[in-house]
């Protein structure tokens, strides 16, 4: 069993080629077999990502310094990826080249339904999905999670609720200076939705005089097109999609502003000079904060269903702590049976005063899949 670290895409330092290739090497002979244990699965990321060099440093030390000498690569181990996902080639004469992820340690779960049914151009030929924990189908369920984004995640909300607070105090000073009669929100509020064109002729106007608002659709432009995860995809222009997530966001401000004032003056009759701008402020930042919250989240969402990216922001957003696994690996008799078993539900913990902890939960431990046998001789 061979560890090294090539994470991060860095080469493999020369002190680590130098231990496999004179220390380890010498205590071999030809044929012996080799479960090698790597930081990252770079043959998933082969497959997926637009530019990755991990793959190419691990092929190379796959070839120069196992097969080269003559010894046989039967397994590869990594973690990163916080799920379980076995992949196996079959090459023939009852040899198997198995390549398992098993991150379960994680603090939250990673999906697997994005995970390829097979890779293909790999040096030693295709694999197959064989098993995968969660199931693609509960995966792709659980994605929806992102829908409750907000509730998940507090604190960016409260981000998000401050720039729309800013959004609309900075169309409240312009409107002084764009040549217009009054206060924006005074004029739009009468405004319905037969004058919608009015309505944002009369935003776009004040929106120019303001350079707080330019600022702020710049920066979420730029800021969510970076934010835009264009490595886990091989399709061009892919950042286009965090781009108008920032656009949106900015197109979210104009509307929920102007619905405010329209609901408040209209509908609910708040008027005065002081409760009209102390309502207005508040919505903008409770109610406005929430559904810029949403939007962040059925953003993930989409991009994670349909075009495969942002597994790690999407997923880690909802903090599931469940579907956990762990490998059991027991030698015997020339023979090599690996158990991959996985906890659907973890437990909760409490600390008591003596620094002990103690728990009411019922830890199930279950076999992902059938043993994997695998003959050493």
């Amino acid at each position: 069993m061979w560890a090294i670290d090539i994470q991060l895409e860095a080469d493999i330092d020369k002190p680590q080629l130098d231990y496999f290739d004179i220390e380890v090497a010498k205590r071999m002979k030809k044929d012996d077999k080799v479960i090698l244990c790597t930081a990252e699965p770079s043959w998933v990321y082969h497959t997926s990502k637009k530019a990755d060099s991990t793959y190419q440093n691990l092929e190379f030390f796959e070839r120069k310094y196992i097969a080269d000498k003559g010894f046989e690569q039967i397994l590869t181990l990594a973690g990163d990826l916080h799920h379980y996902a076995h992949y196996a080639q079959d090459k023939g004469q009852g040899k198997v080249h198995h390549k398992i992820t098993a991150g379960g340690g994680g603090a939250f779960m990673h999906p697997t339904h994005n995970l390829p049914d097979k890779l293909i151009n790999m040096k030693e030929g295709d694999f197959e999905l064989k098993a995968a924990f969660p199931e693609k189908k509960t995966s792709r369920s659980m994605a929806f999670g992102d829908v409750f984004f907000p509730f998940y995640n507090f604190s960016f909300g409260v981000f998000l609720a401050v720039i729309h607070l800013l959004f609309a105090w900075s169309l409240h000073i312009a409107s002084a200076f764009d040549a217009s009669p009054g206060d924006i929100f005074t004029e739009i509020r009468e405004l319905g939705i037969s004058e919608i064109c009015s309505v944002y002729s009369r935003l776009l106007i004040t929106f120019s005089h303001s350079p707080i608002a330019i600022a702020i659709l710049a920066i979420f432009v730029v800021g969510f097109y970076k934010f835009c995860d264009v490595n886990s995809s091989k399709l061009k222009y892919i950042g286009i999609l965090g781009a108008i997530h920032g656009v949106l966001h900015v197109v979210l401000m104009m509307v929920s502003l102007w619905v405010f004032s329209y609901l408040n003056y209209s509908v609910f009759h708040i008027t005065g000079p002081v409760t009209g701008p102390l309502a207005l402020a508040a919505e903008a930042f409770v109610i406005g904060g929430g559904l810029a919250g949403a939007l962040t989240g059925f953003y993930l969402l989409f991009c994670n269903l349909v075009f495969g990216i942002h597994d790690n922001e999407a997923f880690s957003a909802m903090k599931i702590e469940g579907y956990k696994n762990f490998l059991r690996m027991h030698f015997k008799d020339n023979q090599l049976t690996i158990y991959p078993i996985g906890l659907k539900k973890s437990a909760t913990w409490k600390a008591q005063k003596d620094n002990k902890y103690t728990t009411s939960d019922e830890i199930i431990p279950e076999l992902i899949e059938s043993p994997i046998i695998i003959n050493l001789q």
